[in-house]
């Protein structure tokens, strides 16, 4: 699994959770195009958390970039776990 987590505290707890804290040594941005090269260009797939869900929503809305509607709107911004695909929600 590659999770993405809305910001590098929710990283952290997640990595505690999982039990790899002591291998989390860096958190970074993750942009557009690099999920949607994941994405489109690859085989791969992002998990994400409500938050940054949600924000893949709002930019692929602002650049045009089609989105499952019915994925989208089962996002819940207050979940912490990385369960939402961004395969699923890039796939209208």
């Amino acid at each position: 699994m590659d999770p993405a987590f809305g910001s590098e505290d929710r990283a952290r707890q997640a990595a505690k959770s999982y039990g790899l804290e002591k291998d989390f040594h860096l958190a970074g941005a993750l942009y557009l195009g690099g999920v949607l090269g994941v994405i489109f260009d690859d085989v791969g797939d992002i998990q994400l958390d409500g938050q940054s869900a949600q924000l893949l929503v709002e930019a692929c809305q602002r650049n045009g970039i089609a989105v499952n509607q019915t994925t989208a709107k089962r996002i819940d911004i207050e979940e912490q776990e990385a369960k939402y695909s961004c395969r699923q929600i890039l796939t209208p």
